[in-house]
């Protein structure tokens, strides 16, 4: 039975920690597809470069089905709306493409309002904003399942395994 504990709490231990590499992964992956180019559009210095990078990333938000939806799985926030965020991205765009007619300081106008949408006003404004838990959006509540689930049961069988109390039978004394 201790060797069953052990083995459980391993098993149980190693699909956590898979499921924690696998959410490292998805958030690498998301970055590198989407936030790096929403990032790079924010710091473009001339619209052409800002319409080149937003484009990129939208493509790759259409291509991944990031667009409607919470990121939540028990609550709905604003903060989690998917859908909202898609939209003002795309309204971004498309102001960017009513510039060509434009003067240079209204182009940089326009380029600051990107920016604004993008970086948001939080207290870091170096940061892209998008909805948290974005890069697991489509199976959100697969990963809130596979984690907790997972967690507690190797948090059990952990506890098991480490306050084990011999059987009374080794303790008793034979008359």
């Amino acid at each position: 039975m201790k060797i069953l504990k052990k083995v459980l709490t391993i098993v149980f231990a190693m699909i956590f920690l898979l499921w924690v590499v696998t959410r490292i992964i998805l958030a690498v992956s998301f970055e590198r597809d989407i936030g790096e180019y929403l990032r790079r559009a924010a710091a473009a210095s001339t619209v052409q470069l800002a319409k080149e990078n937003l484009d990129i990333a939208l493509k790759n938000i259409e291509s991944n089905g990031l667009t409607s939806g919470y990121t939540s799985v028990l609550s709905q926030t604003l903060g989690e709306d998917v859908g909202f965020w898609y939209k003002n991205l795309k309204a971004s765009r498309s102001e960017l493409d009513e510039v060509k007619t434009m003067s240079f300081l209204e182009k940089k106008i326009a380029l600051a309002e990107v920016r604004r949408t993008l970086f948001g006003h939080g207290v870091d404004e170096s940061v892209v904003v998008f909805p948290k838990g974005i890069s697991i959006h489509l199976n959100n509540r697969l990963f809130a399942l596979w984690g907790i689930s997972s967690g507690i049961l190797t948090l059990i069988f952990w506890l098991f395994w480490v306050t084990h109390v011999p059987s009374r039978r080794k303790n008793e004394k034979h008359l």
